[in-house]
């Protein structure tokens, strides 16, 4: 399923919504026509709902599927170790201290120039204890990922008000401080399977960092720890 968010309601000026329209249209024609010989869903937005209600609201028709692998348009998957897809669904519906695994941009968890990690950790990157391929971090990021549905049934979705202009890791990313579900795939040092190149369909239409006007926080919560 591929989502599209809307324009409206963005506050753009009359030649930014030009702009952002003839692009949005453009995407959404070449998205219908690969749906349509793969079969897949197209689901789209008359107004800017932002990422985390977008993303709610599709999951609705289908509401039975019980992972949710989610990935933006300006990347695609790939690397030079292939993913092991049969352990990541094995682990992610039978062991649970894992509901969310990402997929870096990276060879390591650390950067090989400083030693600093790529993101926060708890732990930092802790490998599993049955697993070298998962290495625990403190942090739910928007980048490809798996995810079990009840982690953002249960775990994402309660802290998004309907109205806000957010994004799941904007709530999230700020509450995970201490052992938690959250991983990265891959071996040490063969990590790298988030390309982050523009997707053929054209680079990004989205604003992402517009949430961060006061009027689209998610409520005092989220205002407040910005």
């Amino acid at each position: 399923m591929v989502v599209f968010d809307g324009v409206g309601e963005r506050g753009l000026s009359p030649a930014e919504a030009a702009s952002v329209g003839h692009s949005y249209a453009r995407k959404l024609a070449g998205a219908q026509r690969v749906a349509a010989a793969h079969r897949f869903g197209v689901v789209t937005f008359g107004r800017w709902v932002h990422q985390a209600n977008g993303l709610r609201c599709a999951m609705r028709l289908v509401p039975h599927t019980p992972l949710v692998f989610s990935i933006q348009e300006d990347t695609a998957l790939g690397g030079p170790v292939p993913i092991d897809t049969r352990l990541l669904r094995e682990r992610l519906t039978s062991d649970p201290t894992v509901y969310y695994v990402r997929f870096l941009g990276f060879d390591d968890c650390r950067d090989p120039a400083t030693g600093q990690l790529h993101f926060q950790a708890i732990a930092p990157c802790t490998q599993h204890p049955d697993t070298d391929v998962l290495h625990r971090v403190g942090e739910w990021s928007d980048r490809p990922h798996l995810a079990t549905r009840d982690a953002y049934e249960r775990r994402v979705f309660p802290l998004v008000q309907p109205s806000a202009k957010v994004s799941p890791e904007q709530v999230f990313i700020r509450r995970a401080r201490r052992s938690s579900g959250l991983w990265v795939y891959g071996k040490r040092g063969s990590m790298l399977h988030d390309l982050h190149k523009k997707a053929a369909l054209g680079p990004s239409s989205y604003g992402v960092y517009a949430y961060h006007s006061a009027e689209h926080r998610n409520g005092a919560t989220v205002a407040r720890r910005q």
